[in-house]
């Protein structure tokens, strides 16, 4: 099967997409529920989480992914699996990030409390994770690419 490889223009696209639903869900909350949109601790907490594990995941696999090391290889099918879920990984990041920026946004505009200030740092940690678990994903992708000279052009990817 080919997949092409994941281009950061695609990226920015979900996230401007994203970003723009984030904004005006926050801005119709108001109305819909009489209360701002919250952003609870464990958003946070959970964007960290994933990031962190990808990462580890992404640095144990690096020596089984490259022919530097003698020693076991990856099998096929977990280097596969790992291609998916980094494929999968850095959408579901740049979506989070998108809809994260567009609360940012919008909460940036209202008049300064310390519930809004608490709102904002939130939303920060969570653009920080969200953008670790984006280049992340995009670095063990690259990783997981096979070349094949069969292949139709430079992007193309056999898995």
């Amino acid at each position: 099967m080919k997949l092409d490889r994941t281009r950061p223009s695609f990226l920015v696209a979900l996230a401007v997409l994203a970003s723009a639903l984030g904004w005006s869900i926050g801005r119709l909350w108001p109305h819909w529920f009489m209360v701002q949109l919250s952003v609870p601790w464990i958003n946070a907490v959970t964007m960290w989480f994933l990031a962190i594990t990808l990462l580890a995941w992404t640095l144990i696999a690096r020596p089984k992914l490259q022919r530097k090391k003698i020693g076991p290889r990856l099998p096929p099918i977990v280097a596969a699996r790992t291609a998916a879920l980094a494929m999968s990984t850095s959408r579901v990041g740049s979506l989070v990030f998108g809809f994260y920026t567009g609360l940012l946004i919008l909460n940036l505009g209202l008049t300064r409390t310390s519930e809004v200030g608490y709102r904002i740092s939130i939303i920060g940690l969570i653009l920080v994770a969200a953008a670790i678990l984006v280049i992340t994903a995009l670095w063990l992708e690259r990783m997981c690419e096979v070349n094949d000279k069969n292949a139709d052009g430079p992007d193309q990817v056999t898995v």
